[in-house]
């Protein structure tokens, strides 16, 4: 079975923590540090007491636009005039 979630007053299919971290490639550990960091867009509805919902088109825009980071930046070795190193 794979139930969907749907807007009442709207009719817009709405995801879990678990759909939008699939679909961003996140674990859902990392969907969750995000959340809590408020690095994501703000849920727009809970179900259950605690389940968080966000609409797709909201996710999707965030995914697009996110940095999965700070690139690495790599100095390079300066040689030691003394001992060549």
């Amino acid at each position: 079975m794979d139930p969907i979630i749907i807007d009442k007053d709207t009719g817009e299919e709405l995801w879990t923590s678990q759909q939008c971290a699939a679909y961003c490639n996140l674990s859902p550990t990392a969907w969750s540090n995000y959340k809590t960091a408020h690095r994501i867009p703000s849920p727009v509805g809970v179900i259950l007491g605690r389940t968080a919902l966000w609409r797709p088109a909201d996710i999707r825009r965030w995914n697009k636009t996110r940095i999965d980071g700070a690139p690495i930046i790599r100095r390079r070795r300066q040689r030691s005039k003394y001992n060549g190193t």
